[in-house]
């Protein structure tokens, strides 16, 4: 795991975090693309386990003690270690919120659509997870690994 790559996302998410929370008025970012929309998640990913504060601590701690065992206990590659760490980020900025906030502070809203108000540290997450998967399917040894 990349320690540089955890505490770039940590800084990156919690920065604009503070940043809506001083200035939580909605705004057009991109028009008909993409805004700014402050809300508070007591939940996990669509809100769910909302208002179950010592589950979703519990996860998000279980999920970071997989990824940090993981990174220990394998040789990842560069790319590999690169995605693990953004998982990594992500999920422990979202943590910080729940223990400090005891909510998530999300604020991104694709405007086309209607979808799930989401953070910086939920698109580290699932750009982490899209990537390693890719890779990962992708690999010329895959049944050296389970796969195929």
């Amino acid at each position: 795991m990349s320690g540089w790559v955890v505490a770039i996302c940590v800084c990156l998410d919690q920065a604009l975090k503070a940043w809506m929370i001083h200035h939580p008025q909605p705004r057009v970012l991109i028009p008909g693309v993409l805004g700014l929309t402050y809300t508070e998640n007591t939940g996990v990913a669509f809100s769910l386990l909302e208002g179950s504060p010592f589950l979703t601590v519990g996860l998000s701690i279980g999920l970071l003690g997989m990824l940090c065992v993981y990174a220990w206990k394998s040789r990842t590659t560069g790319w590999e270690r690169v995605c693990v760490s953004l998982i990594t980020g992500g999920a422990l900025s979202n943590l910080l919120d729940r223990c400090l906030r005891g909510y998530v502070v999300d604020m991104m809203e694709v405007l086309f659509v209607r979808f799930a108000i989401w953070n910086l540290a939920d698109a580290f997450v699932v750009t982490g997870c899209i990537v390693w998967m890719g890779m990962l399917l992708l690999r010329k040894d895959r049944t050296e690994h389970g796969v195929g």
